[in-house]
């Protein structure tokens, strides 16, 4: 609860953000669900960066239009690349886990797949958030996917 409400904290005041509450209060709604808590909380990260002006475009790859089999996105754009187009640049690129994607995921995300997520959204939020004002990442932050990540542990 505490890095939701600090990452609440960066909307403007005043300002109705009704599908950020939605997505807040899901997530709040399933904090005792390890798994489940993870992939809503990635979610409103992203959903919290498209508020503020700095979505991500996952719909389609930015390099060919395709909108399969889309596996990285670009540190520069913010856009989704797909496997075949992102394959010369894989270790440029961050790792798009299916469960943030456009598409349906295949089942609950595994622990490597929560960390791609987690290390995408927290890409986006240093650079556009924090870094800009001098700050990280807020350790309430580092400290729920911890505590996620042990909590998923204990039930694998």
């Amino acid at each position: 609860m505490t890095h939701l409400s600090a990452l609440c904290r960066l909307l403007p005041e005043r300002d109705p953000h009704e599908q950020v509450f939605a997505a807040l209060d899901e997530a709040l709604g399933r904090l005792a669900d390890p798994a489940a808590v993870a992939v809503l909380v990635a979610r409103f990260e992203l959903q919290l960066l498209a508020e503020l002006g700095f979505g991500l475009d996952l719909s389609a790859c930015a390099a060919t239009g395709e909108l399969l089999d889309l596996v990285y996105v670009s540190p520069k754009s913010g856009r989704a690349v797909s496997r075949a187009a992102g394959e010369p640049w894989r270790e440029r690129l961050l790792t798009l886990p299916a469960f943030l994607g456009e598409g349906e995921a295949a089942g609950p995300p595994s622990a490597e797949d929560l960390a791609a997520g987690f290390a995408l959204t927290g890409f986006f939020l240093e650079r556009h958030l924090y870094a800009p004002h001098g700050a990280a990442l807020p350790e309430a932050r580092a400290a729920f996917i911890a505590a996620v990540t042990r909590a998923m542990a204990r039930v694998a």
